[in-house]
This record gives C-alpha cells, sequence and structure tokens, in this order.
C-alpha cells in the first residue's frame, strides 16, 4: 500500500498523520524528497526534449509503429 502526500515543513519538522488502513502495519518505508527543485529540474528536462532531435525521432517512430492498432486508422 502507498499512501503519498506533500507536506509543508514547519521549523524544519514534518508530522504525518497516516491513514486508517495503515493501522496495523509495523514498518513504514519514508522518503524525504525536496519536491520544489525536482520538479522544476523534470520540467527543465521535459522542455529540452521537445526540442531534442533524437528523442523527437523516437517519438514519430513510436507512433509509426503505433499507427496500425490507431482505432482512428482502423475506421478506415
Amino acid at each position: 500500500m502507498i499512501y503519498r502526500h506533500v507536506y509543508k515543513l514547519e521549523n524544519n519538522k514534518i508530522v504525518i498523520q497516516l491513514p486508517e488502513s495503515f493501522r496495523n502495519s509495523r514498518n513504514v518505508i519514508v522518503i524525504v524528497e525536496d519536491v520544489g527543485e525536482e520538479r522544476a529540474h523534470k520540467m527543465r528536462l521535459m522542455k529540452g526534449a521537445a526540442n531534442d532531435v533524437l528523442f523527437r525521432k523516437d517519438i514519430e517512430e513510436i507512433n509509426e509503429d503505433f499507427k496500425s492498432i490507431d482505432p482512428e486508422s482502423l475506421e478506415e
């Protein structure tokens, strides 16, 4: 079971109130990730990919591969 939620830091601390479904759990994994910088980094990568020649070529090839099973092309 996965519970994912973004929390605001208060005095460099967070308090996590787990859902009732975790009541009988004995162990959980907590991963702390700096959401702001990570998201900004991913957005920069995605924006760069839009202009990357190899990435665009790969997307075109994938689209071509799936064209034969695209529901719109099957109607023709």
